[in-house]
């Protein structure tokens, strides 16, 4: 690159030179002024290219000091095949540890031991911290606790299985028959009262394998009408309130049999009327063979 410039340069000033007919020594001056001009140009060529070839290096060398890294700021990109950042399911009964808060979790209706979940949150702590009812924070414990001391059914009922259902825990509870079977009577459902793991449980309801509990009516001032439909044979049911202090306030029976029917059992009448009150309704239904619980469902029910 310099030898073409050098010839270029010459070329140039030769040709502006012959252009001009100096006088006296004009034309030595000029000759003087090329040389110089080739020694400077000679000296600063060399110069330019090092300056270029730095400042390149120079550049390569600060940009990725100035510029944000794209490869730190970019956000990470997922994999084929492989699923995507999801955000995390709310399951009611867990989540962050912390205490119990009316305002936590929606409100529902609750069968045990008190009628909301927004009572419960406000009282359960105070119970659970007292002694009253201590393993409340026990989907396990509650279930039979419910069971056993409150609808107080009897046989040896055991717990077959627990798992998440809905917005909060089914317990299953069964027994075995005379052969030694076990089998299902009845699935506790359970939500928490708060987002805590230490958090109590209330129970929602219970539902029975074919045993149904569809409607609770109020035909008239005090008289309940519960019904709904059962399977299987020689199954009489029972029906009976009970308030939320564990007393019971009437029931009955329906006998007839069949392997699926309807049925309907009237609590309370006009001159011993069901009390206004919160009451859980209770059916079920007995064995032949032994004569103990084989089906148990219980819904909430408030008497106006």
């Amino acid at each position: 690159m310099s030898d073409d410039f050098d010839r270029l340069m010459r070329d140039t000033l030769e040709a502006q030179a012959q252009s001009y007919e100096p006088s006296g020594d004009g034309l030595t001056r000029i000759r003087s002024r090329i040389a110089a001009r080739r020694a400077r140009l000679r000296w600063l060529l060399p110069g330019i290219a090092l300056a270029t070839a730095a400042a390149g290096v120079a550049g390569v060398l600060v940009l990725p000091s100035l510029l944000p890294s794209a490869e730190t700021d970019r956000p990470p990109v997922a994999q084929s095949g492989s699923p995507g950042p999801t955000s995390a399911p709310s399951a009611e009964p867990s989540g962050p540890t912390g205490s119990p808060s009316p305002g936590q979790l929606s409100d529902v209706v609750t069968v045990w031991p008190y009628s909301s979940r927004r009572e419960a949150a406000n009282r359960a702590p105070r119970d659970m911290a007292s002694g009253r009812l201590p393993n409340l924070s026990d989907a396990r414990t509650t279930a039979l606790f419910f069971v056993r001391n409150y609808v107080r059914v009897l046989g040896p009922l055991e717990v077959v299985r627990t798992g998440p259902l809905e917005a909060g825990a089914g317990v299953t509870l069964g027994r075995r028959n005379p052969n030694g079977q076990l089998f299902d009577v009845t699935t506790i459902y359970l939500v928490r009262v708060a987002r805590s793991d230490d958090a109590a449980y209330v129970v929602v309801r219970a539902d029975a394998p074919r045993l149904r509990l569809t409607t609770v009516t109020r035909d008239q001032d005090g008289v309940v009408s519960v019904s709904g439909r059962v399977a299987g044979v020689h199954q009489s049911v029972q029906a009976r309130l009970i308030d939320k202090n564990g007393r019971a306030v009437g029931g009955g029976y329906d006998g007839a049999a069949g392997a699926d029917r309807a049925w309907k059992v009237v609590v309370g009448t006009t001159d011993n009327p069901v009390p206004t009150g919160s009451y859980a309704v209770v059916a079920q239904t007995a064995s032949d063979a032994d004569g103990f619980i084989s089906e148990l469902a219980v819904r909430a029910y408030d008497q106006p």
